[in-house]
């Protein structure tokens, strides 16, 4: 009972300061309510809605840069804020003026397919998506700004995974309905008129949540700013590039950020146009990335405020690296290796915004740090902004070529995966130039799991796991000196690692089986719903 008493005393909230803790609470919500819009409105539904409209690969290429290229304007952000003097006023504000935009995005269908708009339409979608991404470029600097500050540095790891856990909850719910109703919709209508105002219902039911999140955001609590000393605001631009450590972690950002954004936002057409996988199927496969990530916000945020961000950077950044790797299997006959890309992907990825967070908050001074958040989001977007322009020239250059390695053969697209992969590996080597606190290796990190106790399931396998990831290590480990036999350590972290793909496999094939149960009792009545929704239409006509 004493035990129990004193892991009460010391909670989540208890950590906590009483007047931060209604602003926590309504902070959590609210993400939940913005990842039902980001859901909505983003990722293959975007792409999907972008294709209708008529995008070809460079403007999807285009498409992807845009929210990054607009990074760049946080550096104005962090000016506005300095102006206002709060950091909440100006979230609210451009959160409001966000969602404004996103409704004419959304309308586009009403007015975009006469005949004298036809060569203009992809541009006009793309203008408003530019004005989009400005408006949430200025947000999310005024918000993580706001936030570094109203969370106390030694809860900051328990606070994300929480607010992750729950958006990701929500949003893969979201994601299930909204691929089930698109696809309903599009197998019913063959006209891209008609399929497009499938995605303009989508987006402005996404458009009600997120207005919804904007009256949380002005109840919550704003602490004062902290004092800045009065130097002129370009000399204080300088600060972040004169702070050796915060430019090694700019340097690992960009770096790692433009490995994955050369394949990223090709996943979703490979998907759609190559494997031809139907929407629904695309939104089981985001919710098994999903329930994963809620694994592994659970596991890494209980870990990273005991072992530090930096330690679980490089132990997830091994794991995310080989989530290209997998798709170079995927056929349109056999999806088993998108099931566990996904899973992957979901675990780890989790770890790395976790750690990636907790590192940009802790290197950051106190001082001017909307300054140092700006600085990074704007170069790093900028990397990431070219990434998947120079991945569509990369895929121009693999068209038709070949490399044969053992029995696997690397052809056009899949040489992009590989290439991602490597690129992520080489990376990560940059990580162990930034100077923390932790001296915590990746395996001994992730032997404390059995204490943290925080996912059973992992635990369980943990042998088999700690084995692999020792491996890995190894392997970073020797690229950095130069001196190891990487085909060797490659091997015996496969060999080891056997079974736990096995239990992997099984898990997604029953994850599978369940979901596939459950959308079908689902299924007619969405279908009622959207006959309603066409009979309305028609009326209109």
């Amino acid at each position: 009972m004493t035990e129990q008493t004193n892991q009460k005393k010391s909670g989540f909230y208890d950590s906590i300061a009483q007047p931060l803790r209604p602003g926590v609470r309504l902070s959590i919500i609210e993400g939940s309510l913005s990842t039902v819009m980001g859901t909505f409105t983003g990722g293959a539904f975007l792409i999907g809605y972008a294709l209708v409209l008529g995008a070809d690969d460079f403007e999807i290429g285009l498409l992807s840069s845009l929210p990054l290229l607009a990074n760049l304007i946080q550096i104005i952000g962090s000016l506005i804020i300095a102006k206002a003097g709060s950091r909440k006023k100006v979230c609210a504000l451009y959160l409001f003026l966000h969602r404004m935009t996103w409704t004419c995005i959304a309308l586009l269908p009403l007015i975009v397919f006469h005949d004298r708009l036809a060569d203009a339409r992809i541009w006009i979608f793309l203008f408003l998506l530019t004005a989009a991404s400005v408006c949430a470029s200025i947000t999310g600097i005024a918000w993580t700004a706001w936030i570094a500050d109203l969370i106390p540095k030694g809860v900051r790891g328990r606070f994300f995974s929480r607010r992750n856990m729950f958006a990701q909850v929500v949003g893969m719910i979201a994601a299930v309905g909204a691929g089930q109703f698109i696809d309903i919709w599009q197998s019913r209508h063959t006209t891209a008129r008609m399929q497009s105002n499938g995605f303009m219902i989508l987006f402005t039911i996404g458009i009600v949540f997120g207005l919804a999140s904007i009256i949380l955001i002005r109840k919550m609590h704003e602490p004062a700013i902290a004092p800045s000393q009065d130097t002129a605001f370009f000399k204080q631009l300088r600060e972040p590039f004169q702070d050796k450590n915060f430019r090694i972690f700019i340097i690992f950002s960009m770096a790692w950020g433009f490995s994955t954004g050369i394949v990223g936002p090709f996943f979703s057409v490979y998907m759609i146009n190559t494997l031809q996988i139907p929407f629904s199927m695309i939104t089981l496969f985001g919710v098994a990335a999903g329930l994963a990530s809620i694994a592994g916000f659970k596991l890494w945020g209980a870990m990273i405020d005991k072992v530090g961000a930096r330690p679980l950077a490089l132990l997830c950044g091994i794991g995310g690296s080989f989530v290209p790797f997998f798709w170079i299997f995927a056929t349109p006959d056999q999806y088993l290796m998108i099931w566990i890309s996904n899973i992957v992907s979901g675990l780890f990825f989790a770890g790395i915004g976790l750690a990636s967070t907790g590192l940009m908050m802790n290197l950051a001074p106190e001082r001017n740090n909307a300054v140092y958040f700006a600085v990074f989001a704007a170069v790093t977007g900028l990397s990431g902004a070219l990434a998947p322009v120079a991945g569509g020239a990369l895929g121009d250059f693999f068209r038709g070529r070949t490399l044969y390695e053992g029995f696997v053969i690397f052809s056009d697209i899949r040489l992009l995966f590989l290439a991602s992969t490597l690129m992520r590996l080489l990376s990560l080597l940059i990580i162990r130039f930034i100077k923390t606190s932790e001296t915590v290796s990746v395996t001994q990190m992730f032997g404390r799991i059995s204490k943290l106790q925080a996912y059973l399931p992992l635990y369980q396998i943990q042998t088999i796991t700690t084995t692999g990831l020792s491996a890995a290590e190894n392997i970073m480990n020797g690229m950095a000196k130069g001196v190891i036999s990487v085909e060797a350590k490659i091997d015996h972290l496969l060999d080891r690692g056997f079974d736990l793909s096995k239990a992997v496999i099984f898990k997604a094939r029953l994850l599978d089986q369940h979901l596939d149960d459950g959308l079908a009792q689902h299924e007619a009545r969405l279908e009622k719903l959207i006959d309603r929704i066409i009979a309305l239409f028609k009326r209109k006509g």
